[in-house]
C-alpha cells in the first residue's frame, strides 16, 4: 500500500522561498508533496503535523543548508528522515 505523500520536504525558515518554489515545480510533476505551508493548518500541533507527515511519506528530501545544518527542529527533521530508512 502506497502513503499518502510522495515526499516530505524539511527545510530552515530561512530557504523557504527556495522550498516553496520547489514544491510547487514537484506538484506540477505530479508528485503527493508534505510541504508545512500547503500541509499545516490552523490549530495543528507542530510536532504532531510534522511525525505525521514524517510518517505518511514515502521519501524525506532535506534541503541542506549552513542555516538547516545549525538548527535544532531541523536537526530533529534530519534525524526523523535518516532514521526511518
Amino acid at each position: 500500500m502506497s502513503k499518502p505523500y510522495h515526499l516530505f520536504i524539511s527545510y530552515a525558515s530561512e530557504d523557504e522561498a527556495y522550498a516553496t518554489k520547489l514544491s510547487t515545480y514537484l506538484e506540477y510533476l505530479g508528485l503527493r508533496i508534505w510541504f508545512a505551508p500547503l500541509s499545516l493548518r490552523i490549530g495543528d500541533k507542530l510536532l504532531d503535523s510534522i511525525n505525521a507527515g514524517l510518517l505518511t511519506s514515502e521519501y524525506g528530501l532535506l534541503l541542506l543548508s549552513p542555516t538547516y545544518l545549525a538548527k535544532q527542529w531541523t536537526s530533529y527533521e534530519l534525524t526523523c528522515c535518516i532514521g526511518s530508512t
